[in-house]
């Protein structure tokens, strides 16, 4: 009998080790701390207590919003889909590129809000293969424009991914007007030379970028104090970046015009 309970304490202490030890898990199983999305704002994401290199992603976030773009005020049904083997996590949060939270999170099944309900993540780790969670977003006010919804997914010990999803509120507008500025971006798709033209109503400081859909900068078009008037600034995008999609983003003054760039 002292053999048997030996062995079977032995047993138990071999297992403790293997599955306490083998890196399945993940640092919060019952939900990450807010402001870990990966986004240009949060500037961190789940390797920062992980570990490891992020991957980026593709489709791990989806919505049901139509490609004319939401409707403001409109709820729409947001997944995010995580696979691979281990214990997995997530962390999703509406923003724009200064951070600011756009529209309403609404928690479902198996996912909770944090960060005064900005971010949404995940309520208990999930150990299948595939693990999904739906919850819904109300669009925000008319004029508030493209919403990235950053996500970072932790699936066990030192594997984490990063992904978004840019939305519009008006796919179908090709020139984009604020209080100030009236803008257009042309050709898009662009192939070569891409031209950015707008007129201020009044002086303002402008910076113009183009960064990947993830938030890294690709280059600086143009930053400085422009006068009243029509402006235009050229680039040659098929020389330095590869085909797929960006974002580029005007800044004038406190506001903020961004439009999807396809480079062929």
């Amino acid at each position: 009998m002292k053999t048997k309970s030996i062995t079977y304490l032995f047993l138990f202490v071999f297992l403790t080790l293997v599955y306490g030890f083998s890196g399945t898990d993940i640092k919060y199983p019952s939900g990450a701390p807010a402001g870990y999305t990966g986004s240009p704002a949060d500037g961190q994401n789940c390797t920062h207590c992980h570990g490891g290199t992020p991957a980026n992603v593709d489709n791990w976030i989806t919505s049901d919003i139509p490609e004319t773009g939401y409707v403001p005020g409109q709820t729409y049904l947001i997944t995010a889909t995580s696979t691979g083997s281990g214990k997995k996590g997530f962390e999703v949060s509406p923003q724009n590129f200064a951070g600011d939270i756009l529209g309403t999170l609404i928690a479902g099944s198996g996912s909770k809000l944090t960060g005064n309900n900005g971010y949404i993540t995940h309520t208990s780790a999930v150990q299948s293969s595939t693990a999904t969670w739906n919850f819904q977003w109300t669009a925000p006010a008319e004029g508030t424009g493209d919403v990235v919804f950053y996500g970072a997914f932790a699936i066990r010990e030192s594997h984490t991914k990063l992904t978004s999803l840019l939305v519009h509120e008006d796919n179908t507008v090709s020139v984009a007007e604020t209080n100030n500025v009236k803008l257009n971006v042309y050709p898009n798709p662009v192939r070569n030379k891409l031209t950015v033209s707008y007129r201020l109503e009044k002086p303002l400081s402008v910076t113009a970028q183009l960064y990947t859909l993830n938030g890294k900068l690709i280059r600086t078009l143009y930053s400085g104090q422009q006068s009243t008037g029509n402006h235009s600034l050229t680039t040659f995008v098929r020389q330095t970046e590869h085909s797929g999609v960006y974002l580029l983003l005007v800044k004038y003054g406190n506001q903020t015009i961004s439009k999807k760039i396809l480079v062929e």
